[in-house]
């Protein structure tokens, strides 16, 4: 609506207000001197300044929203079955933020279904990296590389695992990963290293309340007790720890009644390495009663070994006829008192045996005695 006014008697009438105009920057420097100022969009607005240099979002920020918005990305095409298009949104993530624990944690699946499993093992090994206290993901790791035939890498997770603050190291799972070390360190070499891995888990048998272990762990432990507790016990035995052998073999024992002659054989072998020889042809005399076949010829060497510490190596010979007349179906036996006969020059007597057993059930232990035994006669032609 047009405003009129009205005029004054004597005065002119006013001229009509009017807005003052900007007038626009003819030069580059105005032109700078505006941006820097803000930007105005229309006349009587305030002046719109840039964010200050300390509100910008810094390079990291940046990065960090970048690798949020592909992770985000990666878990819808996950959620509309496009798995490969999940991969690479997550990988994409991963590159822009490659400390995020959970990035790794959805690739690491991710990565084994679409059968990329090195790629699989290389985020999981950065998984355990960043999150060191994940004693869980460390044991899987570690027992996979194991499989694999990659000892020292699996033993430095397992030893990961195993220093864990959140693994208490009265319960099951630390049971569990001082098996897995034993079995590894045992596999590498390092006796000493397994022994005292072993020394927990032959602890939490003994004391299963002390360690919560129910049955469903126990079963976890061994699939098959009498031959684990055996190894267990072998294990302590080269590691210079006869009574702790012991108790491991005696549980070897106490898991399978019909087993008991290998006890016996077991415990033979203890007291041969403390030089208790009477007591460990007491233990390996009941083996050999038993007829057992289980150590072939290794029961024989023990014998052999014993009579010559106690100084009746000429026993053994005896002993040997005695046993195979007692036992004449124990092919080991057959084949160890072969070997003695040759040894001592009885060389009838072993050709006898040997024939014996290539007529009846050969084997190659056969041949190779007889060519032996043929060396030792310098009988070309035959050999």
């Amino acid at each position: 609506m047009p405003i009129v006014v009205a005029s004054v008697p004597g005065r002119a009438a006013p001229a009509p207000a009017t807005r003052a105009v900007q007038p626009a920057p003819s030069t580059l420097s105005q032109l700078q001197a505006e941006e820097a100022r803000g930007l105005r969009l229309q006349l009587g607005d305030d002046v719109a300044l840039p964010l200050p240099q300390s509100l910008r979002p810094s390079e990291d920020e940046k990065r960090a929203r970048q690798a949020a918005a592909w992770f985000m990305t990666g878990r819808y095409r996950q959620t509309t079955n496009d798995f490969r298009g999940a991969y690479d949104a997550y990988k994409r993530a991963a590159q822009l933020a490659p400390d995020e624990i959970a990035i790794y944690q959805a690739l690491i699946p991710l990565a084994f279904s679409l059968n990329r499993t090195n790629d699989a093992i290389a985020f999981a090994l950065k998984a355990a990296e960043l999150d060191r206290g994940n004693w869980q993901l460390a044991r899987q790791l570690g027992r996979y590389l194991a499989a694999q035939g990659k000892l020292d890498q699996a033993v430095q997770l397992l030893q990961q695992a195993a220093r864990s603050e959140r693994l208490d190291r009265r319960s099951p799972g630390f049971v569990l990963v001082q098996r897995d070390l034993g079995v590894v360190q045992a596999a590498r070499g390092k006796l000493k290293e397994a022994a005292a891995a072993y020394r927990t888990v032959l602890e939490a048998v003994e004391h299963p309340d002390q360690y919560g272990l129910d049955e469903k762990t126990r079963a976890e432990l061994f699939k098959n007790p009498a031959s684990a507790f055996e190894r267990i016990g072998e294990v302590f035995l080269q590691a210079g720890d006869p009574q702790a052998a012991i108790r491991a073999f005696k549980l070897a024992g106490a898991e399978s009644g019909a087993r008991a002659g290998t006890l016996n054989y077991n415990l033979a072998l203890v007291y041969y390495q403390t030089k208790e020889y009477d007591l460990a042809l007491q233990e390996l005399n009941k083996y050999l009663e038993a007829q057992l076949q289980s150590k072939g010829q290794e029961a024989y060497e023990l014998l052999e070994k014993i009579l010559r510490a106690q100084g009746r190596a000429d026993d053994l010979v005896p002993r040997l006829e005695q046993l195979a007349k007692a036992d004449p179906r124990n092919p080991a036996l057959q084949l160890f008192l072969a070997s003695r006969y040759a040894a001592a020059g009885r060389t009838d007597d072993a050709l006898a045996i040997y024939q014996k057993i290539l007529k009846t059930a050969p084997t190659f232990e056969a041949y190779l005695g007889l060519a032996d035994l043929y060396r030792r006669l310098r009988d070309v032609p035959k050999l």
